[in-house]
């Protein structure tokens, strides 16, 4: 946390540094928790953005959704280093990443090493596999809140809601609400509908359902925002 680095977060952090063509540092940043936290591979993405695969034994700081032991850790950097998004990928035991590549069509490949049978590995062999994850960048995104004061807007003091669900038509597919509220779907080019789902006595306060466009390729689309509550007098055993 001395010379060329800042911002570490407490044992090894992962650290992505940019250099120009003279090799002067352009920017610096520190990624991870209060575990050890390494960065393996990295790429720039079409967008001129960078995605990077790491592993982690790290549950807080900037790591959440942590499986157990050692995860992969997989972080979307903007081109001035901001974390745009991450995600670990893994079971209870260890599982690391070797490499990852960004397709043509834009989706993600990693391959890596696991000694999981749970969680995100399917078809174990027993013992440490090679583990190859194929997967996509969500673009449609948005936030279920629980709105106290019924203005349908996310305001500072009011908190997500977990395990609550989400449609988005065509289709239809479903998410559910991670523990911070949050929702994701990966959208084409289109035209969509995405709409809360009721639950026991919860309603949307404001808006139950939005009608949007996904104009270009990897448009993202973060604002779709539901505001629920209960119905009064109706205990809620959650």
């Amino acid at each position: 946390n001395n010379g060329d680095v800042s911002g570490n977060h407490g044992q090894p952090d992962a650290w992505v540094v940019k250099l120009d063509n003279s090799g002067n540092i352009e920017w610096q940043k520190c990624y991870g928790g209060n575990k050890w936290d390494n960065a393996v591979s990295i790429q720039q993405t079409l967008s001129g953005d960078y995605i990077v695969a790491c592993y982690t034994e790290s549950g807080n700081g900037d790591v959440s959704n942590f499986n157990g032991d050692r995860d992969v850790w997989i972080l979307k950097l903007g081109n001035t280093g901001n974390l745009d998004w991450q995600h670990c990928f893994g079971g209870w035991n260890d599982d690391l990443p070797y490499c990852i590549h960004q397709t043509t069509n834009g989706e993600y490949i990693m391959s890596g090493y696991t000694e999981s049978s749970d969680g995100d590995i399917l078809g174990s062999h027993e013992g440490g596999d090679a583990w190859v994850v194929k997967f996509i960048e969500s673009n449609i995104s948005g936030f279920v809140f629980n709105d106290t004061n019924l203005n349908g807007l996310p305001d500072e003091e009011e908190q997500g809601v977990a395990g609550h669900l989400v449609k988005l038509e065509p289709g239809p597919r479903y998410a559910f609400t991670n523990n911070t509220g949050k929702y994701n779907f990966y959208a084409d080019i289109g035209e969509y509908e995405t709409s809360y789902i009721p639950v026991n006595n919860w309603y949307a306060t404001e808006v139950a359902e939005y009608q949007f466009s996904v104009d270009y390729l990897h448009e993202a689309i973060d604002t779709l925002d539901f505001g629920i509550a209960t119905r009064e007098n109706s205990p809620d055993v959650a």
